[in-house]
């Protein structure tokens, strides 16, 4: 038991110490709660791992933490809201592009970072139900977005549990914004 604790102990602590090197902010805490991850000021919650530290759990909390941490590097508030569409629907899949830049930015250039989000986006996917997505009003259209911009900026294939919505976006989305998908990926 006492063995047990101190694993879990030692991997907090790890984690923690990964976001601060990722995000480059060394005043960045983290608080493992209950509940979906999430940003408050300099405080990162995630969510709290059991006691045994099932590798898809690890390597789901890690993913969570390193999305957290890029987007403490990588993402511009101030730029980001002034470019903001106004209606809500194009603010979400403007958000939904800003995830995947900043994430694709991290996965290239650390490849344990690049499995890490992969195993988050496979929880993301499960915890959403888009395996048995039926139509493509259930598919929503800004993790449809993000998936394939993410395809696009990192040359990685969306991951299975999320192919099928992707999947009734593709033909759309490409056709309208592959190019520019395309010229995104060469910054």
């Amino acid at each position: 038991m006492n063995n047990e604790i101190n694993l879990v102990e030692i991997f907090r602590r790890a984690v923690g110490a990964a976001m601060r090197a990722i995000s480059e902010k060394d005043e960045v805490t983290v608080q493992f709660t209950s509940g979906p991850s999430a940003m408050e000021g300099n405080t990162a919650r995630l969510p709290l791992p059991s006691r045994d530290l099932r590798s898809w759990e690890v390597a789901k909390i890690r993913g969570q933490s390193d999305a957290l941490a890029l987007k403490l590097r990588y993402h511009n508030e101030k730029v980001h809201s002034r470019l903001a569409p106004q209606l809500t629907e194009a603010r979400v899949v403007y958000d939904a592009l800003e995830q995947a830049r900043i994430e694709a930015l991290g996965a290239n250039q650390m490849k344990g970072v690049s499995q890490n989000l992969d195993a988050a986006l496979k929880d993301y996917c499960l915890s959403r139900g888009f395996p048995s997505i039926e139509k493509r009003q259930q598919a929503p259209l800004a993790d449809a977005v993000r998936f394939l911009a993410r395809e696009h900026f990192t040359g990685e294939a969306t991951p299975e549990p999320g192919q099928k919505m992707v999947d009734f976006w593709r033909s759309t989305i490409e056709s309208k914004s592959g190019a520019d998908l395309m010229e995104l990926s060469s910054y």
